[in-house]
């Protein structure tokens, strides 16, 4: 889980991470980064739309 400021609110996201299984430190693979840039970017939106849902049962 990593934490992001975005427009001065906190942000909690859930992201792949790759660890080197023999010393347990964390690897940069090629495409991690996209590919936690997309899951950053779907849990956002998925956020949204729970908000939206909200506001307009209100």
């Amino acid at each position: 889980m990593i934490v992001k400021i975005i427009r001065d609110k906190e942000y909690q996201f859930r992201i792949t991470a790759a660890v080197c299984a023999e010393c347990g430190g964390e690897m940069n693979l090629p495409g991690l980064i996209d590919r936690n840039v997309q899951e950053m970017d779907d849990q956002d939106r998925r956020w949204r739309a729970v908000k939206m849902i909200f506001h307009l049962m209100r």
